[in-house]
């Protein structure tokens, strides 16, 4: 991949994707099933409520810890949070020092954990706009992979 123009290349496919506020989406929104645009539209409501720092709720806290105690997170580690959603996994690794890639559908809900990287200023939380179901990553590329509630 590459860079150019506001538009992020694929030097293998030569696709072009659109980068949106720094957000890569690799997607074409004109290609996404009915279901997908349905998921999209309901994550969008949702995202609204999604409204900062820390304000987890307590199921997401429960999460949180359980990733703690099992995953045994450590500093510099990649961690890969498919299905992001409003990022409560992503944020929390970030701040205790993962290198993050936050993956998820819903570019809204990415543009909010976006704000809070800038605000917190993480350097090792990275955004991709993406379907699960067609991951673009490459094989090996993280420690850790969590992917909480994404396919149906």
């Amino acid at each position: 991949m590459k860079l150019t123009e506001g538009k992020l290349n694929c030097l293998f496919c030569k696709l072009k994707y659109e980068v949106r506020n720094g957000i890569p989406i690799l997607f074409f929104q004109k290609e996404l099933s009915a279901h997908l645009q349905g998921q999209q539209r309901y994550f969008d409501e949702e995202s609204k409520n999604n409204s900062g720092v820390n304000n987890f709720s307590p199921w997401q806290k429960s999460y949180q810890e359980r990733f703690r105690r099992y995953c045994l997170p450590r500093k510099g580690k990649v961690f890969a949070d498919i299905g992001s959603g409003s990022g409560y996994l992503a944020l929390w690794a970030a701040q205790i020092g993962l290198q993050v890639l936050a993956y998820d559908l819903n570019f809204k809900s990415l543009s909010i954990l976006e704000a809070l990287k800038k605000h917190l200023k993480l350097t090792n939380l990275h955004l991709v706009c993406g379907d699960a179901q067609e991951l673009g990553i490459k094989d090996g590329l993280a420690d850790i992979i969590a992917h909480n509630a994404v396919l149906e």
